[in-house]
């Protein structure tokens, strides 16, 4: 399960590679104290469950390492989030943003039920494992509402000790087999080549379960030590040499063997400790209950943790209403976010009565669902920079797998789909109603959906007039290719084939050679330039001319953009506050400026540059709508109020005028 934003990480500020394994593995660690169980119960996989858990190793390599590209791309954070934007958009990232919690909100709950279930091991407590959970829940809520956060040392000395008792119940086990048992495992190995069609995709979808996690290390990507892109390739490969090391063992050890050998059928919700106690005896088996239930209630509190992170990085993308994100004036922490990550776990405990296999069933939409947005978003960002190498292919080879184990768990686990579906559908559409804004007199939920219903049908209109405008493109030479002037803004740079690009692209520069003072002419080369992917000639072009020309706005805009695209975020804050200096009603400037403050956590910066504007255009009302959505954030409520009632009241104005 993924671990918490960086922002939740006080101490140390900057994770080297063993930190950065111990937070990743305290939830890629957990996974294997719940996935054998889960795979042993599924029909169709069974004994085979080792089998397919090493099958899914080698996809899951690949995918690690593209969380590790994705951890060192976005230093922000917010993994599927900020991939997902970069790639699609703000709606999809939005989508990316709603799955994780989806899974986050099953994570909570699988972590605090197969904790307990591990507790009783050493103290069995008949009958009490749902109400305990449950409890966990909210002893966990409440000590987040407080205020308490976890650091990286602690993941490390708990990652640590699970890890070790891990490898010592998987040496003490193979130390302890006779050769007939060796030789069983091999054929059950072997035996995977002998499954159907229908049993191979079941049981490679379902065994993604065992590496849920491995995202975790993009959601801390603003705690990496520098060399950035060592330090986060290096983690990754610790961790996944570490789950590899153990899980496709134990969960042979434990499906095959143990199930083998026990007289009594072993509890599938506590197999590991299980598998200690035959092995190991009494001691190594307390050992393993009492580490694994501390991993996992821990995991439990990392899904709340990151679960209300992300809701809260909604609220600042305008997609949730602010009201979620108000801070209590005591504790100084948002509660109504803590509230609904710890909450609805609960609610899922009550609704699946604590059935650790239901849960497993439902667990895959929301993890694999951010998995494919993730991987094929990369796999987006690498084409526009014109990756073309055998990294590009090999990652997307990778994501057909994974698209190809979603739509298994969609067709094969229709609760899951159900679930998953009806959650993500029915805040999506309060989202894109909240980020359309609300209408007033209504409630909230009914006005989110609403709103979303319209944002949907006119989304679904776009896409039609896109795909006839892409088809008019296809069979006819566009208007602006041929006979408009270079630079001309009624041609939109996005919409010329590659082709009629790389023709404007050559017009501008030889219209630049007799004119290189046209502002609009240097504009317009950067706009090609940036529909053309290629931020560094585009930045290049736009430097030349403000050392010439130091006063256009929009050049400082455009160079904001290319310099944000090549990476280099604070030059390109210096460049999106120039433009916005110099004109304050460039409403593209400070929306852009705006989101990527907030989007780093600059929040007090992002108002003062709002502020900044408004003292120079007052009327502004894009300005106010988000300066009122920042100080909701910042729980300034009277000021987010007035702002935005300034914001409604001018949009009104203008429509009536």
């Amino acid at each position: 399960m993924s671990a918490s934003l960086a922002t939740a990480l006080q101490r140390p500020r900057h994770l080297g590679p063993l930190l950065c394994w111990a937070v990743v593995f305290a939830d890629v660690g957990s996974s294997v104290y719940y996935v054998p169980g889960l795979l042993y119960n599924q029909r169709g996989v069974g004994t085979l469950a080792a089998a397919f858990v090493s099958l899914v190793a080698v996809a899951g390599l690949l995918l690690a390492f593209k969380y590790a590209e994705i951890a060192w791309r976005y230093p922000g954070g917010g993994g599927v989030v900020s991939v997902a934007s970069a790639a699609f958009g703000p709606t999809i990232g939005c989508l990316g943003g709603v799955l994780i919690c989806t899974d986050y909100f099953l994570a909570a709950s699988i972590g605090v039920l197969a904790g307990v279930a591990y507790l009783g091991s050493v103290v069995s407590r008949p009958g009490l494992t749902l109400p305990l959970a449950c409890m966990a829940l909210v002893v966990l809520g409440l000590l987040n509402l407080a205020g308490v956060r976890r650091s990286a040392i602690v993941s490390l000395v708990m990652g640590g000790l699970a890890f070790v008792t891990q490898l010592v119940v998987v040496i003490v086990t193979a130390s302890r087999l006779t050769a007939a048992e060796w030789a069983t495992l091999g054929s059950r190995f072997g035996a995977v080549t002998q499954a159907s069609g229908p049993q191979l995709l079941a049981g490679f979808g379902a065994a993604w379960l065992a590496f849920s996690g491995l995202e975790a290390l993009s959601q801390i990507s603003g705690s990496l030590a520098r060399p950035r892109r060592r330090v986060a390739n290096v983690a990754m490969g610790l961790v996944f040499g570490s789950v590899v090391i153990t899980a496709p063992l134990l969960t042979a050890f434990s499906t095959i063997t143990l199930a083998g050998r026990a007289t009594v059928v072993p509890r599938s919700d506590r197999f590991i400790s299980e598998l200690a106690g035959w092995f190991g005896g009494d001691p190594l088996q307390a050992a393993v209950a009492l580490s694994a239930a501390a991993l996992l209630i821990f995991s439990a509190n990392t899904a709340i943790l990151g679960c209300y992170h992300v809701l809260l990085a909604l609220v600042r993308q305008g997609f949730l209403p602010p009201r979620l994100a108000a801070r209590s004036r005591s504790l100084a922490t948002p509660h109504f976010a803590i509230g609904v990550a710890t909450l609805v776990p609960v609610l899922v405990l009550l609704l699946t009565r604590g059935v650790i296999d239901l849960l497993g069933q439902l667990y895959a939409f929301g993890l694999l669902g951010a998995f494919v947005l993730s991987s094929i978003g990369l796999d987006c960002v690498r084409w526009r920079e014109g990756q073309r190498g055998p990294a590009f292919w090999v990652g997307v080879v990778t994501s057909a797998a994974i698209v190809v184990a979603w739509l298994t768990n969609l067709c094969t686990k229709p609760l899951a789909t159900l679930f998953g579906g009806g959650l993500t559908v029915t805040v999506m559409l309060i989202a894109v109603g909240s980020r359309n804004g609300w209408r007033a007199g209504a409630s909230g939920a009914a006005a989110g959906i609403e709103f979303g219903l319209r944002a949907l049908g006119a989304w679904v209109g776009r896409l039609l007039r896109d795909v006839v405008a892409w088809y008019d493109r296809r069979v006819s030479v566009p208007d602006g290719a041929a006979g408009a002037r270079p630079g001309d803004r009624g041609v939109d740079a996005r919409r010329l084939s590659p082709r009629d690009r790389a023709r404007a692209i050559a017009a501008c520069t030889r219209a630049l050679e007799e004119s290189p003072l046209d502002a609009t002419l240097v504009a317009e080369l950067a706009r090609l330039w940036l529909a053309e992917r290629d931020a560094s000639r585009a930045a290049a072009v736009l430097r030349t001319t403000l050392a010439r020309q130091p006063g256009e706005a929009e050049i400082h805009y455009l160079l904001g953009l290319a310099l944000l695209r090549g990476g280099d975020t604070e030059a390109a804050l210096a460049s999106l506050r120039a433009a916005v200096t110099l004109e304050p009603r460039h409403g593209r400037a400070q929306r852009c400026l705006a989101a990527q403050l907030i989007g780093h956590g600059r929040l007090d910066e992002a108002a003062a540059a709002l502020e900044a504007a408004l003292s120079q255009v007052p009327d502004h009302p894009t300005a106010h709508r988000s300066l009122g959505l920042i100080y909701a954030c910042l729980g300034r409520r009277r000021e987010a109020a007035a702002h935005l009632a300034a914001a409604v009241e001018l949009r009104q104005r203008d429509a009536v005028s």
